[in-house]
């Protein structure tokens, strides 16, 4: 029972491709006006705004990569997105669900559902190491450790064929290139105002 493949950590990569999209656009925009304000409010105030945005920026970046699972054994250490942390044992998952969508440009999305002790873990395809979590519960399920009311027929066949790769996505490496673009155009709308108000603090 005691491998490697019962040793591994889940991180977040975004649970919902929309919550990715969502949050990229509301920092565009916060940086766009804080572009405009740069030429358009008084510098003290811009200033402010542009402080209050970057620590926006960063809450926001903390908490979509603060989640966590480790599993080691039976063993499971949850850190939330918020930072709390609580640990549960394989034994005491009371729910497995599965999910999947179907895009022709985007392949198959494939969503994987744990509740434990009366809270519940989100994980997708674009979690790392979701696909090892699929595997793991599977073994579980089959050597009866975890309770066999807990999946039903339909998520033991999904779990099966999400472990064994069946499901896969079309545009991983288009979405990482997507993501890069993303954080360049932000930062490089953060840094714009920023060195107009070095110039013209140095041209004085």
């Amino acid at each position: 029972m005691e491998t490697n493949q019962n040793h591994f950590t889940v991180r977040s990569k975004y649970a919902k491709k929309s919550d990715e999209i969502l949050g990229m656009s509301c920092l565009a925009i916060f940086a766009v006006l804080c572009c405009v304000g740069a030429f358009l409010m008084p510098k003290a105030f811009y200033i402010i705004i542009a402080i209050m945005m970057t620590a926006l920026f960063i809450v926001y970046v903390v908490i979509t990569n603060n989640f966590r699972i480790d599993v080691s054994g039976t063993n499971f250490k949850v850190r939330t997105k918020a930072g709390k942390k609580y640990e549960f044992d394989a034994s005491e998952i009371e729910k497995v669900t599965c999910d999947k969508s179907y895009s022709s440009k985007r392949g198959y999305s494939f969503y994987l559902h744990i509740s434990a002790k009366g809270k519940k873990i989100d994980l997708s395809i674009t979690n790392q190491g979701t696909q090892q979590m699929a595997g793991y519960l599977l073994r579980m399920y089959e050597c009866g450790v975890l309770n066999q009311k807990a999946v039903s027929e339909h998520c033991k066949n999904e779990l099966a064929r999400y472990s064994s790769g069946h499901y896969t996505r079309i545009d991983r490496e288009r979405d990482k290139k997507v993501n890069l673009i993303l954080f360049g155009i932000i930062a490089v709308m953060f840094g714009i105002p920023i060195v107009v108000l070095i110039v013209e603090q140095l041209g004085k």
